[in-house]
């Protein structure tokens, strides 16, 4: 086990002989968490795009009924995954156990489609809204079809094929995008969301089993099951209580608020999150397979975690900032005055994902642990604070004052997370505070001067495209020798990350003097430390 340091920013050991070893390891790491990140700047221009067009051809109310929709059909899916995903990856000999986990997978999923039937009807009860059962029940019919997804999924996980599943992705999400706009064309209203997705995920069951041909078969060897349900049942209840965690705000809402309200808080907390999806769920995705490999290796498996945990901070941290800061002349540029009312939520909210930034890749170092127990007990706290939390804010306040709460919340989880983490691996809680404290010092020093500057352009015509601009330029420039200065280790580990994605990429002669400039950085940068 490693010393305990006092703080992440440490020098970085030379390379030695087990690094050496790691190094193809980490490069499919490395490139898993590129071609990741690509299917999500996809995806997330798809989305973005989409909901620009949905915007303007639907109301606020339609938002806010897919909004309530979600919270029962969320509960679904968790039934439909029953974490058996995870532990295809986390397990070794994938053959022995993919056949019992797909029928198990496929089980679950007829069984959660049931169950969204079910639950629909006791939403149209719980929200009063009898137009939520049709949302559901549209659902419900493509929740085996998702379930199929589960095994040529982690096999291709398993086999860091992260190409061919950002591929599939993009196409899932694009498929569904364009449908989306079709039917809201064509005057479909909420039933625009939902119709398109047993039709694209169809499609994409088809795509992922031809391209992963798992090694499954007609046996069910239901004998097999009793070795899964156990970790199984304590991940379905860990992704159960994120269930609450994604959804509480919104239930909390739709019990107090009518629909067009709980729209406003939707349309705030999607934008928001972008950030999020975009960095954390894919270095969580990238990184799991390479944790799980490394479980009997724990200095390699705590270096890993590290090195991925500062690189992910010091860009994760100031994005979500930088969200913040260009909430109000973004909004109001891109969107019409129906959606100003989410300009304060859209702030709050990226402010507390800033903190909780980090939250996916601890989750993927405990699980690769083995320590479902440990992830069953912290979801559970983080689900139930989050849920009260929710029904008193909405209660007596309303979506600022949720907004207040899931944002403190996630931030709360994010140092706690990381501490529950790194605890068994000899690293403490001042590690936690500084791997994210110190791209958030560096991020507030550098968006703070360039937010006073844009607010202080006058209302002429275009002023939000000038302040836009001046946070982005003004304040991405004044961030870089910032995090350079506070925190130059997590500047080192990303410079050598980016050099050696370049240089096992490009072969040209510009692309060789990028590798050797970012290369001669870090060095410098490691000299100083």
């Amino acid at each position: 086990m490693p010393p305990t340091p006092s703080t992440p920013e440490t020098k970085p050991s030379a390379t030695q002989g087990p690094a050496k070893s790691a190094q193809p390891l980490g490069r499919r790491t490395a490139g898993g968490f590129i071609w990741l990140l690509a299917q999500t700047f996809s995806t997330k221009f798809v989305g973005i795009a989409s909901q620009l067009v949905l915007a303007w051809l639907l109301v606020p109310e339609d938002f806010g009924l897919v909004g309530l929709t979600y919270t029962v059909t969320v509960l679904g899916n968790l039934l439909m995954r029953a974490g058996v995903q995870e532990l295809l990856i986390q397990r070794p000999h994938f053959r022995r156990w993919a056949t019992p986990a797909c029928w198990m997978a496929l089980t679950s999923g007829f069984a959660a489609g049931v169950a969204m039937l079910l639950l629909g009807m006791v939403a149209v009860w719980f929200y009063d809204e009898p137009r939520l059962f049709g949302l559901i029940a549209i659902l419900a019919l493509g929740a085996p079809v998702q379930a199929s997804l589960v095994v040529p999924n982690a096999h291709l996980f398993r086999q860091m094929r992260f190409q061919t599943l950002a591929t599939i992705n993009v196409g899932n999400a694009t498929v569904r995008a364009a449908l989306t706009i079709v039917f809201a064309l064509y005057g479909f209203g909420p039933y625009s969301f939902v119709l398109p997705q047993p039709i694209a995920f169809a499609g994409m069951s088809i795509a992922m089993w031809l391209c992963a041909r798992p090694p499954v078969r007609l046996t069910l060897h239901i004998r097999r099951w009793r070795y899964i349900i156990g970790d199984a049942v304590k991940t379905l209840g860990g992704d159960a209580s994120y269930f609450v965690i994604n959804m509480g705000d919104y239930i909390a809402l739709g019990l107090f608020h009518a629909p067009a309200v709980v729209g406003q808080y939707f349309f705030a907390y999607n934008l928001s999150a972008s950030t999020l999806v975009l960095l954390a769920i894919n270095m969580r995705q990238a990184i799991f397979p390479t944790l799980s490999q490394l479980k009997n290796e724990p200095g390699r498996q705590t270096e890993a975690f590290l090195k991925a945990a500062r690189v992910l901070a010091i860009v994760g941290v100031p994005a979500c900032f930088l969200q913040a800061a260009v909430a109000g002349p973004a909004l109001r540029l891109f969107f019409d005055d129906r959606w100003l009312p989410a300009i304060p939520l859209f702030t709050i909210l990226s402010v507390g994902m800033a903190f909780s930034i980090l939250h996916g890749p601890c989750v993927a170092l405990v699980q690769a642990q083995g320590r479902f127990g440990m992830y069953l007990a912290m979801t559970g706290g983080y689900a139930f604070t989050v849920i009260t939390g929710s029904l008193i804010a909405s209660r007596y306040g309303g979506t600022g004052a949720v907004a207040c709460v899931v944002a403190s919340a996630g931030t709360l989880a994010g140092v706690s997370w990381m501490y529950i983490a790194l605890k068994p691996l000899g690293y403490g809680l001042t590690t936690a505070i500084n791997i994210l404290g110190r791209p958030a010092l560096a991020a507030v020093l550098a968006f703070a001067p360039a937010c006073a500057a844009a607010y202080a352009v006058p209302d002429l015509p275009l002023a939000d495209l000038y302040r836009l601009l001046i946070v982005l330029i003004f304040g991405g420039l004044l961030y870089l020798p910032m995090i350079r200065w506070i925190a130059p280790a997590s500047c080192h580990d990303l410079l050598v990350l980016v050099a050696g994605m370049l240089g096992s990429r490009l072969n040209s002669g510009p692309g060789r003097a990028a590798t050797r400039c970012l290369m001669n950085q870090a060095e410098r940068i490691k000299e100083k430390l």
